[in-house]
C-alpha cells in the first residue's frame, strides 16, 4: 500500500517535471524570439543614426560649398 503511493507520487512528480520542462522549452524560444527582435531594432536604430549623420554631413558640405562660391 505504501509503495503504491510512493510510485504514483513519483509519476506524478515525473509529469510535473515533464510539464516544466515543456515551459521551459517554449519560454526560451519565445526568449530567442525576442531576443532577434531586439537585434534588429538595434541594428535598425544604428543604421537611423548613420543615415541621420550622413545627412547632417551633407548639409554641411552644402553650405561649405555654398561660401566658398560667394
Amino acid at each position: 500500500m505504501n509503495g503504491n503511493r510512493v510510485r504514483l507520487r513519483l509519476m506524478e512528480t515525473e509529469a510535473y517535471c515533464r510539464e516544466l520542462e515543456g515551459k521551459n522549452k517554449t519560454l526560451h524560444e519565445q526568449l530567442e524570439i525576442e531576443s532577434a527582435a531586439r537585434k534588429s531594432a538595434e541594428m535598425a536604430q544604428r543604421m537611423a543614426y548613420i543615415a541621420a549623420g550622413a545627412v547632417i554631413f551633407v548639409c554641411y558640405l552644402m553650405s561649405f560649398a555654398q561660401y566658398m562660391a560667394i
